[in-house]
């Protein structure tokens, strides 16, 4: 599949990379449309501490698009639905996930920072972060 591969510093490249694939509480999504968030300009221009010297990353966390595939834990999606996802993943495991407070998370991981994001054609996502986009609501990427 095609992505957007950070490489370091001011330096992106479009190149093809392996389609990821999902575990059983998992989503692997087609990704329709994604956005440029001042946090990837500033990941581009000045790197981010999660990112180690050499490490590759697929940047985005604010997109939309329909679920492809499921793992054979998911249930509330199917092929076919379409999706957006919160950027947060968190641990379910710290005293505040276990209260129901992952915003909270004490080892909450980043979409697109500390996982690859939606700067690519494809996105595989944990069924919690996902969520159903309303069939009312427009989800075509607009050119400028």
């Amino acid at each position: 599949m095609l992505a957007g591969v950070y490489r370091g510093v001011r330096n992106i490249q479009c190149r093809e990379v392996d389609k990821p694939e999902i575990g059983d509480n998992e989503a692997l999504v087609k990704v329709r449309a994604a956005a440029v968030c001042g946090t990837d300009v500033k990941i581009y221009r000045y790197g981010h501490r999660a990112i180690e010297e050499g490490e590759e990353r697929i940047l985005g966390h604010e997109f939309a698009g329909h679920v492809e595939k499921v793992g054979t834990d998911v249930t509330p999606f199917h092929p076919g639905d379409r999706v957006t996802a919160e950027i947060n993943i968190s641990c379910g495991t710290c005293p505040y996930c276990l209260v129901g407070l992952q915003t909270h998370c004490e080892n909450v991981k980043a979409i697109g920072i500390f996982t690859n994001g939606a700067f690519a054609e494809y996105i595989a996502l944990p069924q919690s972060n996902v969520h159903c986009i309303p069939e009312t609501l427009e989800m075509n990427a607009k050119k400028a």
